[in-house]
């Protein structure tokens, strides 16, 4: 993209897009109305789902192409010498695969969810000695976790193999982590929502207390209990 006018833009098509399809929400401040309780047990005023995005092939290419006008390198140059993309299970699964056929690179890699919280496994990839970088793809980043994960489980794939390397890149469709680089990796999204916030239970920033009024509900299960409307 050639402005931050433009990044802007395309950021409110990508939000309208989801929209669309019921997988964009904020609270609206109603005290009747729950809060979002995320994965892993933090609740959140903001609450955005990419399946819609990612589980749709057209859809999903479009967020690839306009994620790829965003890269601020050459993905397929080979003086990168690029392998693929690696996405983490579920949400950044096809994205990953998408990315990596949209630039002509030879293989996709995947990490699934280890034992422990923020644990990653990665299995049956390699890196060879013409192609040994791979860039990231996350569908949501919110604090890091899975991504960080993500990173570990490619370190101990190349301090097996002797060989290979990460770019300093995080390329995803929604951040909402309110940082534009975590951990030294930039990350480059469709959307920046900075008005995300994510809390403890007993930190509600929007309570006098802290303390939720109505018990926060995981999104994806009670999705009509967080838009319907309260009087």
């Amino acid at each position: 993209m050639s402005s931050s006018m433009d990044h802007l833009v395309l950021q409110g098509y990508w939000i309208n897009e989801m929209r669309k399809h019921n997988a964009y929400w904020f609270h609206d401040g109603n005290p009747a109305r729950p809060y979002a309780l995320l994965t892993g047990g933090k609740i959140s005023n903001f609450y955005a789902d990419c399946t819609p995005v990612v589980s749709r092939p057209s859809l999903c290419s479009k967020a690839v192409r306009d994620i790829i006008e965003l890269a601020p390198i050459e993905l397929g140059t080979t003086r990168h010498r690029l392998i693929g993309f690696c996405g983490s299970a579920y949400g950044a699964i096809t994205l990953a695969y998408e990315l990596t056929r949209n630039v002509v690179l030879p293989q996709a890699w995947y990490t699934a969810k280890g034992s422990e919280r923020g644990e990653m496994v990665l299995d049956r990839f390699n890196f060879d000695l013409e192609h040994d970088l791979v860039a990231l793809a996350e569908d949501v980043i919110t604090e890091f976790t899975t991504s960080r994960g993500t990173i570990r489980a490619i370190e101990k794939k190349i301090a097996e193999s002797g060989i290979g390397g990460i770019l300093p890149y995080v390329f995803c469709i929604v951040n909402r982590s309110g940082q534009r680089e975590i951990d030294d990796y930039q990350i480059i999204a469709l959307v920046n929502e900075d008005r995300a916030k994510t809390w403890v239970p007993g930190h509600n920033p929007f309570t006098p207390d802290g303390k939720e009024l109505v018990e926060p509900v995981r999104p994806k299960q009670n999705w009509s209990l967080l838009t319907r409307a309260y009087s």
